[in-house]
């Protein structure tokens, strides 16, 4: 499936090119059918249109409410254009599982710690997984 980045001014209204940029992709039942995807969306791809493969992250993965929040880095998101895209795939039982946030907010990009606040990991040593491999997890007074 073709997702287009609109950056002219009818939509992100970007003025300069981005590099390395995590693009925030959120889909729901109107844009893939999650049935013929693996539970937790395992099989997801993303590929720029040549087919190189991009790094992603699946944040949050909801097969019965149809609901998904994936993180794509786009190596380049370019500045007033409203024709580029990517491509998203799935549906191929078996791959292995391919998200990994470290792979999307790289700390040469700036990104020092990213915070998904919306899943709690419940683990005693920190309360917030940091995203990034500089590992800076958010503590938290968990009990329990």
């Amino acid at each position: 499936q073709r997702i287009t980045i609109n950056t002219s001014s009818t939509g992100a209204n970007i003025t300069e090119d981005l590099h390395e940029f995590p693009l925030l992709i959120r889909l729901t039942a109107s844009d893939i059918n999650f049935s013929e995807i693996e539970n937790w969306g395992h099989d997801i791809r993303f590929s720029k249109p040549d087919g190189t493969h991009l790094r992603y992250e699946i944040e949050h993965w909801d097969r019965e409410k149809e609901i998904a929040v994936i993180w794509v880095r786009v190596d380049t998101v370019f500045a007033n254009n409203a024709v580029q895209y990517i491509n998203m795939h799935g549906g191929n039982a078996g791959v292995a599982n391919y998200t990994q946030g470290k792979a999307v907010f790289l700390p040469r990009n700036g990104f020092q710690g990213v915070w998904h606040l919306t899943e709690f990991q419940a683990v005693k040593t920190y309360g917030y997984r940091d995203e990034t491999n500089n590992k800076n997890h958010a503590l938290t007074d968990y009990r329990g």
